[in-house]
């Protein structure tokens, strides 16, 4: 993830004529991306990982115990599917990963909106993966029981800065890049099907999701929070140093309106845009 420079903000009659030039532009091809719909509760405590002890110079507690809104909408359209070999403990994982897939999310806690966001994220699958006899450090959900075989679905949905870790005072960030350590949160949805009482993915393609019965499982969403910095080759580098786990009550699929997915393309021009004007100030 980059930090990038403020711009000006682009106004709202300018945004909507975008989307209008975007969604003409995409003419009859584009199809409305399904929309996944997460209630649940939010964990009652925030555990470090990766073996991180530190703090995360942002205090959540507000946040345990309440009821969350989850929110995503994506179309991977195609979006070519990457297979890599992944070892657990031991076992071999079968890993099927969509990447960048356009997607506009947003997070409500309690009430209160805490990110809404559109970029480009990912989507990722297992078909038939079988856990290994010691899920030690994992961080898997508790509910995952060792040696069983499951069914897995992922969405990554998007990332929110909370400012400066080190390097910067009040949570702004010091004018050396080099000593900026930055804080983010992110949120990802998981679910399970454990294959001994229902098979919900049929082969390891990426699923139509009005077919997923999210009645036969059990999921939620991990809030990571983590670190990251910029190395010397003008790339990012960081990684999760704590987690908040939100456990799902219901999970469901619509078709979302016709104005969602134009502010979804609409997003990912001026993400465009962003991009193209901070490679022309270089």
């Amino acid at each position: 993830m980059k930090r990038g420079k403020t711009n000006k903000q682009v106004g709202v009659r300018q945004s909507l004529l975008l989307a209008g030039l975007v969604l003409a532009s995409a003419g009859a091809q584009a199809a409305l991306s399904p929309k996944i719909t997460v209630i649940g509760v939010v964990g009652d405590s925030l555990y470090n990982v990766n073996g991180y002890n530190g703090s995360i110079a942002y205090d959540p507690s507000a946040w345990f115990g309440k009821f969350f809104t989850l929110e995503m909408a994506y179309d991977a359209t195609g979006v070519v599917k990457t297979t890599e070999i992944v070892d657990l403990n031991g076992t071999l994982i079968t890993w099927n990963t969509w990447k960048p897939v356009p997607m506009i999310s947003s997070l409500t806690i309690d009430g209160v909106l805490i990110f809404s966001a559109t970029d480009n994220r990912r989507v990722e699958l297992i078909n038939d993966g079988t856990l290994p006899a010691d899920l030690t450090g994992l961080g898997a959900p508790p509910e995952l029981i060792a040696g069983h075989t499951y069914d897995f679905y992922s969405v990554e949905a998007s990332q929110v800065s909370l400012g400066c870790f080190s390097g910067g005072t009040n949570n702004t960030c010091a004018d050396n890049e080099a000593s900026n350590v930055y804080v983010s949160a992110g949120v990802v949805f998981d679910y399970n099907w454990d294959t001994a009482t229902f098979q919900a993915l049929a082969d390891t393609n990426l699923p139509n999701l009005h077919t997923l019965d999210f009645t036969q499982g059990f999921g939620g969403a991990d809030l990571n929070f983590n670190h990251w910095s910029e190395d010397p080759n003008d790339e990012f580098d960081g990684n999760d140093i704590a987690r908040i786990r939100l456990t799902a009550t219901s999970v469901t699929v619509a078709v979302p309106e016709p104005e969602t997915y134009a502010m979804l393309l609409a997003g990912l021009g001026l993400v465009g845009f962003a991009a193209r004007r901070r490679v022309a100030m270089k």
